[in-house]
């Protein structure tokens, strides 16, 4: 009974083993080669597996998009996880999720085209609640450091949607600057500006910042 009982957790382990490798493998093909060019015979080969194993872990390509949007976003959960509580220094933490977000433009651009494609498809729907519970639970995270912030007298007093959509704003930037054919190659790899741009964006409405542009201008939530 003992043998019996590790054989089946064996299994389950190399099932969960081999799920991930076939994910991880679907990534850095639609990474390498686009989505829509990537095949489920592309991904088995890269794998090491034949086709029927890929369909035995997953049903279709759609899935395979959802599932990896949801790691994305539990990876980011994660950030909040490992210095939750660290509320004597949120920029930290507001550092190491928009590091996160701008490490790989790449991903971060490919993981909002298979929103759109699950979107339209609609053949995992149930996927996608999953993933923007998880989302949604990250945004509630972000947006009490945004308003932590502003009752520090830190940032603007204005609706924190406006901060949040500021941000959203300046990494959708520095992700379309980065898939640029003319500008990526003055920046495609180069850590220092990478920093840089951090600090920029760690930097986006605080209160002494715009104090002289928003000088005489009603900002109320």
């Amino acid at each position: 009974m003992i043998v019996e009982k590790r054989d089946v957790s064996t299994k389950a382990e190399e099932f969960k083993s081999r799920e991930e490798l076939i994910l991880q493998c679907a990534l850095d093909l639609f990474l390498e080669h686009g989505e829509e060019k990537v095949t489920v015979e592309m991904i088995a080969d890269k794998a090491s597996i034949g086709k029927g194993t890929v369909y035995k872990h997953f049903e279709t390509k759609s899935e395979i998009f959802a599932l990896l949007m949801i790691q994305y976003e539990k990876e980011t959960s994660e950030i909040f996880q490992r210095i939750n509580g660290d509320i004597e220094n949120p920029a930290a933490l507001a550092r190491d999720y928009f590091r996160f977000r701008l490490s790989n433009p790449g991903k971060y651009a490919l993981f909002d085209r298979l929103e759109a494609v699950c979107v339209k498809e609609g053949k995992v729907d149930e996927l996608l609640v999953e993933l923007h519970r998880i989302r949604s639970s990250n945004l509630d995270q972000i947006m009490g450091i945004i308003n932590l912030r502003i009752s520090e007298g830190r940032l603007v007093d204005v609706p924190p949607a406006y901060h949040l959509g500021a941000a959203w704003a300046f990494v959708h930037g520095v992700v379309a600057l980065y898939h640029s054919e003319f500008y990526k190659t003055l920046f495609d790899g180069d850590e220092a500006f990478l920093d840089y741009l951090m600090e920029v964006l760690l930097r986006l409405g605080n209160k002494d910042k715009l104090g002289a542009v928003t000088k005489g201008v009603e900002l109320t939530r």
